[in-house]
């Protein structure tokens, strides 16, 4: 990444500050205001861009697919009989739609490229007091100068923001500090909701990162900044969803892909950002999650979207044993009910178990070097060697590092060879066959979740990378 690429980001979904919706605006269904609508209720839904840095700009301003989540989150909604998403698209190079500073982006501290969401008086001591108490530094004044510049009408037609977030706090926030990074990221999202004039219980956040930050100085933190957002979305009362739980299988901008082998070529040399195929993916993977978000925070039951679709975040490991090298996995599905083992994943791509340790010590890491579908429910991995320590010591992880920058061990995933289930081709509660009404590849198959452990609830919740062996 380069301070070229990171100037001009962050665009909002929203009309330019003091202009009506423009005319490229995507309306699905009804139009009009909050208050209306149908029999749900709910009237058109507008998505805001929270913070984000080059991922999200390519994403929202090159790739299409903000516009592409916007487009399933009305189907969802259209569904239960609530009228659609109304989405503006603010195209880089409009008058009114640069946001200062807002690309350059830690969310505390500017070390990397100069720039903050909130600011950093206390430099390196920065505590989790100090960042739950922080201003606004450079990159969110931009926000709320932006926010300011917004009429009232849209303001009310703001129903949930959407961050694709978490690039350079990678490389900032590991299992030493993640306290402050969750603090951090509290205080920023309340002062967000506050711009808006909206209670966490009425602006779900929407949030989900890409993969990323790897160095070898670094290898704990991207997992240390996963179990940070579970650890948010457990707290029912800051309204966060984490929802994209599998980000990983996917490649970067200048890489080319084999669709028969599912093999990536031609360098990583752009391994921070994620190809424009790769990131309209994502963002349809986080509709269906982000359409019972919004439907929760106005009030209606999740239950309208029928329960048959499932959460839409994936299936799950629930329980992992070993027996020598051989790893019998047991899935949970959330609305598939089948599991599909593709291309590479055949040689367990992504698989890999730390023997013994921890996110902030691990222990050694051992590769899979295999994957077969048992039956619906359950995976045989076998692993490059055996654990030494006692099997509820170790954790499978799925993946553990890659993307980014290459380092030893490398269990990156890459596009199509994560294991699946077959959330395509189920069949789908009459009304919500999104593949049917706006075509293939909208209800795609959902890749197995990143395992995250988390235990309590609240703000007393914790999370743990990975899922521990049975005894």
């Amino acid at each position: 990444m380069t301070a070229t690429d990171i100037t001009s980001l962050g665009r909002l979904v929203l009309a330019a500050p003091g202009v009506a919706l423009q005319s490229g605006a995507v309306s699905v269904g009804s139009s009009g205001g909050d208050g209306g609508g149908g029999p749900s209720g709910l009237a058109d839904v507008t998505l805001l861009s929270g913070p984000g840095q080059s991922n999200a700009g390519y994403a929202e301003t090159q790739d299409g697919a903000f516009l592409a989540m916007a487009q399933a989150v009305s189907f969802y909604l259209q569904g239960t009989g609530t009228p659609a998403v109304l989405t503006a698209w603010v195209n880089a190079g409009q008058a009114g739609t640069e946001v200062s500073g807002i690309g350059v982006m830690e969310i505390v501290t500017p070390s990397l490229y100069g720039g903050a969401f909130l600011a950093n008086a206390a430099g390196a001591s920065f505590s989790a007091a100090s960042a739950a108490s922080a201003a606004l530094g450079s990159c969110g004044t931009g926000y709320a100068e932006y926010v300011a510049g917004l009429s009232g009408t849209q303001l009310g037609q703001i129903d949930a923001l959407v961050s694709y977030w978490g690039e350079n706090d990678s490389l900032e926030y590991g299992p030493t500090n993640k306290a402050v990074y969750k603090a951090a990221l509290t205080n920023l999202l309340a002062q967000i909701r506050a711009m808006l004039g909206k209670s966490a219980a009425e602006l779900p956040m929407i949030f989900f990162g890409p993969p990323y930050g790897l160095l070898p100085n670094y290898i704990t933190y991207p997992p240390a900044l996963r179990e940070a957002w579970a650890e948010l979305d457990a707290d029912a009362a800051l309204n966060f969803c984490w929802a994209v739980r599998q980000s990983y299988d996917t490649i970067s901008r200048n890489e080319s892909w084999n669709a028969a082998t599912g093999v990536a070529s031609g360098g990583n040399t752009d391994g921070g950002h994620r190809s424009a195929t790769d990131n309209v993916i994502l963002f349809k993977r986080a509709a269906l999650p982000a359409a019972r978000a919004i439907l929760r925070a106005n009030g209606l039951p999740a239950t309208l979207i029928p329960a048959a679709l499932g959460s839409g975040l994936g299936p799950v490991v629930s329980d992992a044993t070993l027996v020598g090298t051989d790893l019998s996995l047991t899935i949970t599905h959330d609305g598939g009910n089948d599991l599909i083992v593709p291309l590479l994943a055949s040689q367990g791509v992504g698989f890999a178990l730390m023997d013994g340790g921890d996110t902030a010590s691990p222990g050694n890491i051992i590769q899979a070097v295999s994957c077969v579908r048992v039956d619906a429910t359950h995976l045989k991995v076998t692993l490059a060697s055996a654990p030494v320590n006692p099997h509820p010591q170790c954790r499978l992880l799925y993946p553990w590092a890659g993307e980014y920058w290459t380092v030893q061990p490398d269990t990156e995933i890459g596009r199509s060879c994560a294991v699946t289930d077959n959330f395509a081709t189920v069949s789908k509660p009459a009304g919500f066959d999104i593949n049917a009404a706006l075509g293939a590849g909208w209800a795609a198959n959902m890749p197995l979740c990143s395992p995250v452990t988390v235990t309590g609830t609240g703000a007393s919740a914790s999370a743990a990378f990975g899922i521990a062996l049975s005894a």
